[in-house]
């Protein structure tokens, strides 16, 4: 049987650690003890973090929409690109979407993981997702245009970020 409040103290005390780094990072940060929940919120980024954290995974919200929704895409030609991109470089996933590989899922989260890695996590798919975006303007700008293939590649390695 876990004691409750042991648990939510030692969630505590790891959040606590955590923040030490985060502060350094970045400007904006709040935080709010709700029940036995702790809610911290960094930018466009909300973690609702339970007290069983770091062996949970928090929930997350950016921009008020759950991260699991912001990962999903129903769009073929969207899910493609991002077989391209498979933003954590294991060329031998079985699915290469965002949605399946991110570290927030339960079969994927480990305690060793901290908030700094989900927030360089949440910076990768970003990436992906502008990648992607512009490869898809590109492409209709140039069948509308008329560009040549050359000129289009050349378009895209000035404004896709490789690494």
């Amino acid at each position: 049987m876990i004691n409750m409040s042991n648990s939510y103290e030692k969630s505590v005390k790891r959040i606590s650690i955590e923040m030490v780094g985060l502060f350094q990072q970045y400007d904006e940060i709040q935080i709010t003890k709700k029940e036995n929940k702790t809610i911290l919120e960094i930018e466009t980024r909300k973690f609702i973090i339970c007290n069983q954290y770091p062996f949970r995974p928090p929930i997350l919200y950016i921009n008020n929409m759950l991260y699991l929704n912001y990962l999903k895409t129903n769009s073929p030609r969207v899910v493609e690109k991002i077989k391209k991109y498979n933003h954590n470089g294991n060329t031998s996933s079985i699915c290469n979407c965002l949605y399946c590989n991110h570290i927030l899922l339960n079969t994927n989260w480990s305690p060793t993981y901290h908030i700094e890695k989900i927030m360089n996590e949440i910076d990768k798919v970003n990436i992906v997702k502008r990648n992607i975006k512009y490869e898809i303007i590109i492409e209709e700008i140039s069948a509308k245009r008329y560009i040549s293939d050359y000129i289009e590649e050349k378009i895209k390695e000035y404004l896709i970020v490789t690494h």
